[in-house]
């Protein structure tokens, strides 16, 4: 017995261009004891309206700057992202199920899975030192997405004042992006009697 099973999903939101998900497996009976399964998938998830809008709040926060080395307040302001996009994962599972017909009421199953995903929603912080550190690899352009996340008085890089104390954040930044990934795999075992 053979069984393919697919389906597919076209999702389009206004807030986002149109994108295709979609899922194939097979099942296959060998004999009485054995079958194989495996299927692989392309999924969505869409961000959710806080993740697109929540409303900005803003405090006075002190904060270290590694660009012009000082340690002071400034604006803090967490918000909502309305240009995200939705994170895709990639799936792939294979098993097999071993049914003996010499052990009654006896089956074992071993599926292994692979789940990948890539533009995962997570919240940034220009706080984080982690942040700063790779805007400043960026250097001598300060081209990086995550420069954005402060906003200086000056702007152009090439301006001998760029890293000297006139140029202190007026504000950073926290919100989500799409600047995450994941990998899990794993086995999945089970026995039933």
């Amino acid at each position: 017995d053979l069984t393919l099973d697919a389906a597919g999903r076209y999702t389009k939101y206004s807030t986002f261009d149109a994108v295709e998900s979609w899922k194939l497996g097979l099942d296959w009976h060998l004999n009485s004891m054995f079958h194989v399964r495996g299927t692989q998938s392309v999924d969505i998830r869409a961000p959710n309206l806080n993740d697109l809008y929540q409303p900005a709040g803003i405090s006075a926060s002190t904060f270290s700057d590694f660009l012009t080395g000082l340690n002071q307040n400034t604006q803090f302001q967490t918000s909502g992202n309305a240009n995200l996009t939705p994170e895709i994962a990639r799936t792939v599972t294979l098993g097999v199920v071993f049914t003996p017909s010499f052990v009654s009421n006896f089956n074992l199953s071993v599926d292994f899975y692979s789940t990948k995903m890539t533009d995962a929603i997570t919240n940034i912080s220009y706080n984080n030192a982690a942040i700063q550190n790779l805007c400043l690899a960026s250097a001598p352009t300060y081209s990086s997405n995550f420069c954005s996340l402060a906003v200086r008085p000056i702007t152009n890089p090439s301006d001998p004042n760029y890293k000297t104390a006139a140029n202190f954040p007026t504000k950073i930044f926290s919100a989500p992006l799409n600047a995450a990934s994941s990998k899990i795999e794993g086995y999945d075992i089970e026995s039933n009697y």
